[in-house]
């Protein structure tokens, strides 16, 4: 067996904007046959416009070969609202109305549009030593189909020395109505050895 898992995060920030993108890519093969392909890209840009207050847009692009999704793309404006922004503590909540689309490998391609929401979270504990952090995205079709999708991404990270971190993480990718025969709900755990550009 042979797995390649890369994952990435940026975050950049100027005057009043703030542009965050989040990345993974994980593809793995058992005895020459591939056995996981898939790849995802979330991206959420956002400008303050009062106090704590912000308004965004958010795209979200994936494709899973193993489910027959060719591309899943998600896009639409936000509102939120920064209730902590500090190096020891971060959390911020917006909502929106988000245009989903599924092209399918096999399958009839769907697509709808629904209400969607996005949770960001980081705050540092023990000493100040590991940091806490979950993120989360959500949207549900607001049409008779009962289409509703959640990914979520929650770990503990620790710095190592000269810039080199480790972290475990527990991910979670639900789609209530999948494609093909298979499960609704993945469950994932990673161990992980990274590098922070500051």
């Amino acid at each position: 067996s042979r797995e390649y898992d890369l994952d990435f995060e940026s975050h950049n920030r100027w005057y009043k904007n703030h542009l965050s993108v989040l990345g993974q890519l994980e593809y793995d093969t058992t005895r020459g046959l591939t056995s996981t392909d898939n790849w995802t890209v979330f991206a959420n840009l956002d400008h303050t416009f009062a106090g704590k207050w912000y308004y965004s847009g958010a795209l979200l692009l994936r494709q899973d070969a193993f489910k027959d999704l060719k591309l899943r793309s998600s896009v639409g404006p936000g509102i939120g609202y920064r209730f902590f922004d500090t190096k020891l503590l971060k959390l911020r909540s917006e909502v929106g109305v988000y245009y989903l689309k599924d092209d399918f490998y096999e399958q009839v391609d769907e697509s709808f549009w629904g209400p969607g929401w996005y949770l960001e979270y980081e705050q540092m504990v023990w000493k100040r030593r590991l940091q806490l952090y979950h993120r989360h995205f959500g949207t549900a079709a607001a049409n008779e189909s009962g289409k509703y999708i959640w990914r979520s991404w929650t770990g503990l990270r620790a710095p190592i020395f000269g810039g080199f971190i480790a972290s475990a993480e527990y991910e979670i990718d639900y789609d209530s109505e999948p494609a093909v025969e298979v499960e609704t709900t993945d469950t994932t755990f990673k161990l992980k050895l990274g590098y922070e550009w500051k």
